[in-house]
């Protein structure tokens, strides 16, 4: 799977990343609390701008943001 971004809020705890989706929709989002080391919750959907849109969302507004891919 490939990685093209990911999301962090360090004070929260919080990761969001965007990957390649499946062969329907091509982007998914992974939400993450890393205080647990543990995946909560993910989307796939069919645009760039709703995938980020959702990783904003999850990690509020103290964020950094990693472009990986």
């Amino acid at each position: 799977m490939i990685v093209f971004k990911k999301y962090i809020n360090s004070e929260f705890g919080l990761e969001a990343i965007i990957a390649e989706g499946d062969d329907k929709l091509a982007y998914r989002v992974m939400f993450w609390d890393t205080d647990a080391d543990a995946m909560v919750h993910q989307i796939l959907t069919e645009s760039n701008e709703r995938a980020e849109k959702y990783a904003l969302d999850f990690v509020g507004e103290n964020f950094e943001m990693e472009a990986v891919a």
